[in-house]
């Protein structure tokens, strides 16, 4: 049975295949070994094609969230039925989960690169930095340090660095 995900503004068909005992995801035309461990204390081992990674992974609803290295992804499983979003969302990132700001390594202006930390937020008592979706300009940082804030805000917002808006 396929599901759909959406994953960073972008939707992704994912089939589970059962084969010789284990699982294989097939996520577009690419299949991979998944196997999976509790660890306890809200960890998994999450085993891809052979490379492991320590995740902890909460489920709210239709939204699946990863945690992983000091990042954060939000899953969200999608209606077929429904369609599917479309496009991303690169001129704004929104809170994956509701928390507070702990840090903001950067300031309103500043210019960033893709991946660049922007802010670092609390939630579930972990730290996650929130990263630069792309290389722009910060034009909007709406929370303050230690400003607690809802799932679905605002965090940042970012213009292109030669400052025109998008959209």
């Amino acid at each position: 049975m396929r599901a759909l995900f959406e994953l960073l503004g972008e939707t992704h068909a994912v089939t589970p295949l059962h084969r010789n005992g284990g699982l294989e995801l097939r996520i577009g035309e690419r299949q991979h070994a998944v196997a999976q461990r509790g660890l306890g204390h809200g960890e998994q081992l999450i085993t891809v094609d052979g490379k492991p990674h320590r995740v902890r992974v909460a489920v709210k609803g239709a939204q699946i969230f990863v945690h992983a290295g000091g990042r954060t992804w939000t899953l969200e499983a999608l209606d077929e039925r429904a369609g599917g979003g479309g496009g991303t969302a690169a001129d704004h990132v929104n809170a994956p989960m509701p928390g507070t700001v702990v840090a903001l390594p950067v300031a309103v202006g500043a210019s960033v690169t893709a991946n660049q930390p922007v802010l670092v937020i609390e939630s579930m008592k972990l730290e996650t930095s929130i990263v630069a979706p792309r290389d722009g300009v910060v034009a909007e940082l709406p929370f303050a340090k230690g400003a607690s804030f809802e799932k679905g805000a605002t965090l940042v917002r970012f213009v292109p660095l030669d400052g025109k808006g998008e959209g």
